[in-house]
């Protein structure tokens, strides 16, 4: 198939990927970014830069297992769970294992507390049961305010909250 601009090729694959009814909104709107950032590599490589030859990529299985980000609310909602320590717990391998910070802060918990509309509640005591079952681990003090990481025995239990509730 030939286009002759940029603004061709991406109507096309816009049209294209419209009637791929397999995939949701989210997941449409993430090809089309992840094809968007491909395109200026492929302007060019032919030797008439007007007339570059591309065929639109084959959404296939390989595109559909793209994965979508979770938030801290969804998260709870997976596990099922009432517990504030599996709050917690969920709320740390967030920040530490999805955004990919060094620690969790007290201060970065309640933040994501107040993100997903939730109060927290006496969070320290939690945070000091949780590192005493070796779950969590204390480290260097974040802004003055206590911090943790995820231990593996932590990861492997929220991991397995999520299975058991969730999935």
């Amino acid at each position: 198939m030939k286009f002759k601009n940029y603004f061709e090729k991406v109507k096309e694959f816009k049209k294209e990927l419209d009637t791929q009814e397999e995939f949701s909104p989210r997941e449409k709107e993430i090809i089309l970014e992840s094809w968007l950032k491909n395109i200026p590599s492929q302007l060019g490589k032919k030797e008439d830069s007007n007339n570059v030859e591309i065929t639109s990529p084959r959404l296939d299985e390989e595109k559909r297992q793209i994965q979508i980000p979770e938030s801290f609310a969804s998260l709870i909602n997976k596990a099922k769970s009432t517990q504030h320590s599996d709050h917690i717990m969920l709320a740390v391998y967030y920040i530490v294992i999805q955004k990919n910070y060094e620690s969790a802060s007290v201060k970065d918990i309640g933040d994501e507390y107040k993100k997903a509309y939730l109060r927290p509640s006496n969070t320290n005591v939690y945070l000091a049961n949780l590192s005493r079952r070796g779950l969590l681990m204390p480290t260097e003090k974040k802004e003055g305010k206590a911090a943790f990481i995820i231990t593996r025995s932590g990861i492997n239990y929220v991991e397995e909250l999520l299975n058991r509730n969730g999935e």
